[in-house]
């Protein structure tokens, strides 16, 4: 994700370079082939961007930083804050999808300007590894748009809404869209941990049973979020009903012109970490509230198990 909407900046006209460990300097430095798979003859060849893997080599140059990573990255040790030390004029940009991680990233950095992203698009280094694959870094970067969805924030500068539309991304401002990303977590990451159990089978999470326990665990989660934000949503809890997720997870792998199931169980091991740090979290909150969880107590006791 965080090379796919970097290069969306860059073919908007924008200088961009990417923080990333020194394993990946040597890859990322090369050429890297951007191609959005329903009109392939539109790829795009991106080179000459920085690549910065030493926070000494960090310094105060940057309009913006964007955080794409994932939520349990987020709070690991004191790289951002060694980071936005290097960086004290910076605009920052956080896309992670945790229920606490705008407040956490607000109370830790309190003098910082903030703003923050959903992203609503599907990326991946081509090809899709397999699940017994070694991972190493790929220059050839795929990715797909569902119909009519755009690239949601809150807070980011006008400028920088130019420049994706510009790289061929459409954007929008949304307000209290810390609020959304929650529910949209709610609905995805328990799905893809319920997916999990399943073996990343989607014709066997389709089943009766563990629809049921999909929807439970979904309302759940829903419950915990609305609390949490002291808002409620009425079209997020339509979609966890048992009828409607038979016909999301019937008709999801023919809709998406790629591998879905595939994809899905690399990307979503891959960043496992978060999806259960995300399910502990609401468990958390769900329990100091007095909240009944038990589905999700179980969901997270299996996935520990």
């Amino acid at each position: 994700m965080v090379r796919s909407m970097d290069i969306m900046r860059n073919r908007g006209g924008a200088k961009i370079g990417f923080y990333v460990r020194p394993q990946y300097h040597l890859d990322i430095s090369s050429t890297l082939h951007l191609t959005f798979i329903s009109r392939p003859k539109e790829s795009k060849t991106i080179h000459e961007h920085r690549v910065i893997s030493l926070l000494e080599e960090v310094i105060d140059e940057w309009d913006e930083l964007w955080l794409c990573i994932s939520s349990d990255a987020l709070k690991k040790g004191d790289w951002l804050k060694g980071l936005l030390e290097r960086m004290p004029s910076v605009k920052i940009l956080s896309l992670t999808p945790g229920m606490k991680d705008k407040s956490w990233l607000k109370e830790k950095f309190p003098h910082r300007e903030w703003c923050f992203g959903l992203i609503s698009f599907v990326a991946w280094q081509h090809p899709i590894h397999k699940a017994d694959q070694v991972e190493a870094c790929r220059t050839t970067i795929h990715y797909w748009k569902p119909p009519l969805s755009s690239l949601l924030f809150e807070g980011l500068s006008d400028h920088s809404h130019r420049i994706l539309r510009m790289g061929g991304m459409k954007t929008k401002e949304k307000k209290e869209l810390s609020f959304s990303t929650a529910m949209g977590s709610s609905l995805l990451l328990t799905s893809m941990a319920c997916l999990e159990l399943k073996e990343w089978s989607l014709l066997h999470l389709r089943s009766r049973e563990s629809r049921v326990f999909l929807s439970a665990c979904i309302a759940e989660a829903q419950r915990v979020v609305m609390s949490y934000f002291g808002s409620s949503a009425f079209f997020f809890p339509i979609l966890s009903h048992p009828i409607f997720l038979y016909w999301i997870l019937f008709w999801a792998p023919k809709c998406t012109p790629f591998p879905l199931e595939e994809y899905l169980q690399y990307h979503f091991t891959k960043v496992s970490p978060q999806t259960r740090e995300i399910l502990k979290t609401w468990v958390e909150h769900a329990d100091e509230l007095d909240i009944a969880v038990p589905n999700l107590h179980n969901l997270e006791r299996q996935l520990t198990t």
